[in-house]
């Protein structure tokens, strides 16, 4: 007898490797990957299966393109379906709110980010101020938040609006020659003599402070009398003194029971105009972090984010001065490079047109410049959703071909970018939306879920401690617009069907897409038909009725006819599971290949919960392998 050897493909936790990698069979993942994979999920144990079907729940408009998830603070899930103009916000098949949004085109819909708090979601676009829906006791509502005390910024005007900050300095000491000496923020005074005169001291206080080097001319020092009590009262005035960057003190140097002590009488303000405005634009995009609302991106000042009031969502007021005080702060970037996106998870992460940083310091304090750590120059792909995974933040580069990640790395003590495509690079085109399923048992990893702008889709199994990134196709009838992920963890999509877009989600108990359970049909001449399946009309569809799986079959007028009697049916489209293994590889040493003709004589596959199986070898057709138990009858259903 000849001896056959053969290749035992153990694993799948590669996915669809691009055909670039076709002959690189050195690679630790060739023999992991798969040449072709389309609507199957691989497990992180090697295996892969059947992708759940899509269950149809309603019609939706026929401009649709986005889809947000709302977790009320009470935990009700509930779907928000985007179209220009107008939010339909959905639960379970039925529409429960519409809600008017100033986003009205295509364009502003595929850039417009969101967060949501509680019962409250935010959405942001440069060229409208942050919308607010919020579920309240009498509905949904959807208004625009009133932003209180806009900082303002000097963007090159002339302004005449500024404040002047004014600090009373009092001197506490029974003698006439008391030498003491003033401190502006961290520079110090020469010394200075109280003497007899106010009027002379007040004078001298003020040449003193001049001669500071951070001081331009403008300053004043007055003699004040105010309750009976003298004081010399410093006005921070001239352009480029004015606002509240000053702090001010004194201490004594010569007289030990005396004082200076330095009150803020005014807090200064800087001239200019409201940072944000419908003539200068509003955020890109916003999170919320450390109990304060941070925004950034906004049109006339792309490179700056704004952290509010801690506890205080709304207030960005500049005279509040302590640490839970508003920060606005201007990040060093090129002129063409503008925030994206703000996260907040282990630290708060920025996403910008061109790069990506992070903040050194996890604790936000106004007074202390936050440290940007500049991790990559990847940049993001406006409008598509940052999803999170394993402590990583998942996103598209800029360029709309990668899907990478940005994970903290303990060793490196920094965030470190990975390509999370890079084997599947043949199936990054263009994604317009994304979301992150997690996992809910040992036999699923997190299914990170992907649509592209042609229509396409991509869904992926991610288990990064078991290196798992395996990339699927994710092939459905007609296309998808948009997908996510709700409350219950359940992957939803938006996608086209015969008479516009409808919202689906997926079933593990379901093999169909566009899927509907029917009852109620009429039967003649052993067929049943089931009517109000407009949605399939002129399509090839299939039904699942008596356990059994009936098609190809034609919907017209909205009927199916079903052969057989049946009291219900779930019809849909079907979309195959395909697997392709790579070529097999041929080496015989290291560096040494055999390139004899050969062929494959022989398939062992190990199937669980497997009813029908087709296998293709050798370039030749497709041959249905029927399954069935052992010892069973033949006439049971297909499904049992």
């Amino acid at each position: 007898m000849v001896d056959v050897t053969g290749r035992v493909q153990v694993a799948f936790t590669a996915g669809e490797i691009d055909p670039a990698m076709v002959d690189r069979t050195e690679l630790k993942y060739y023999s992991a990957g798969a040449r072709r994979a389309q609507n199957v999920i691989f497990a992180p144990q090697g295996g892969f299966r059947q992708r759940p079907g899509l269950r149809r729940l309603g019609q939706v408009s026929a401009t649709a393109r986005g889809y947000i998830p709302f977790v009320n603070s009470a935990g009700s899930s509930y779907d928000l379906v985007v179209s220009p103009g107008s939010i339909s916000v959905r639960q379970g098949a039925s529409a429960v709110a519409t809600i008017t949004i100033p986003h009205d085109t295509a364009a502003k819909v595929d850039t417009m980010t969101n967060v949501q708090q509680l019962d409250t979601l935010l959405l942001f676009h440069p060229d409208h101020p942050p919308h607010r829906i919020r579920q309240t006791d009498s509905g949904f509502l959807g208004d625009v938040p009133t932003l209180i005390e806009i900082p303002n910024y000097d963007y090159g005007a002339t302004y005449s609006n500024g404040v002047a900050a004014v600090w009373d300095i009092q001197i506490i000491t029974e003698s006439t020659n008391t030498a003491f000496r003033l401190q502006v923020n961290e520079e110090k005074t020469n010394a200075l003599v109280n003497g007899t005169s106010w009027a002379d001291l007040a004078a001298a206080v003020q040449t003193a402070l001049l001669a500071l080097p951070s001081i331009e001319p403008g300053l004043t020092a007055v003699h004040v009398v105010d309750g009976g009590i003298n004081y010399v009262r410093v006005t921070f005035g001239g352009a480029a003194n004015i606002g509240d960057q000053w702090s001010l003190s004194g201490e004594v140097l010569n007289v030990a029971d005396a004082a200076v002590v330095a009150y803020k009488r005014t807090v200064g303000v800087k001239p200019g105009e409201p940072l944000m405005s419908s003539l200068r634009g509003w955020p890109r995009c916003g999170t919320f972090y450390q109990q304060r609302l941070i925004m950034g991106g906004m049109r006339s000042l792309p490179s700056a984010w704004i952290a509010s009031i801690t506890g205080d969502y709304f207030r960005f007021d500049q005279r509040v001065t302590t640490p839970a005080g508003p920060m606005l702060i201007p990040m060093d970037l090129p002129g063409n490079e503008r925030i994206e996106r703000i996260v907040g998870g282990r630290s708060v992460m920025i996403f910008t047109s061109r790069g990506n940083y992070w903040l050194f310091d996890r604790t936000l304090s106004n007074g202390t410049p936050p440290v940007h750590v500049k991790a990559g120059t990847e940049g993001i792909k406006p409008g598509v959703p940052v999803a999170e995974s394993e402590g990583a933040a998942i996103f598209v580069h800029s360029g709309g071909s990668i899907i990478g990640e940005f994970r903290y790395d303990e060793v490196a003590g920094n965030f470190v970018p990975r390509q999370l495509s890079v084997l599947a690079a043949h199936l990054v085109n263009q994604p317009r939306s994304m979301a992150l399923a997690y996992a809910e048992n040992s036999q699923n990893g997190n299914r990170l879920v992907v649509a592209q702008e042609d229509g396409s889709g991509l869904i992926a199994t991610l288990l990064a401690e078991q290196d798992v990134t395996a990339f699927a196709r994710f092939v459905v009838d007609r296309g998808l617009i948009a997908v996510g992920v709700d409350g219950a963890n359940v992957i939803t999509v938006i996608k086209s069907d015969s008479v516009g877009r409808s919202i689906q989600k997926m079933d593990a108990d379901l093999l169909l897409d566009d899927a509907l359970t029917v009852t109620g049909g009429t039967t003649a001449n052993g067929v049943t038909s089931f009517s109000g399946l407009s949605h399939l009309n002129g399509r090839v569809v299939w039904a699942v009725a008596s356990d059994d799986v009936f098609g190809p079959l034609t919907c017209a007028g909205g009927v199916v006819a079903v052969p057989g009697v049946h009291a219900a049916a779930t019809i849909g489209t079907w979309s195959a599971p395909i697997v392709e293994t790579l070529p097999l590889p041929r080496d015989v040493g290291p560096r040494i290949v055999r390139r004899k003709k050969a062929r494959i004589h022989s398939v062992v596959l190990s199937l669980q919960d497997t009813t029908s199986i087709a296998i293709r070898a050798n370039g030749g057709r497709l041959w249905d392998v029927p399954l069935t138990r052992f010892g069973m009858p033949a006439d049971v259903g297909e499904l049992t």
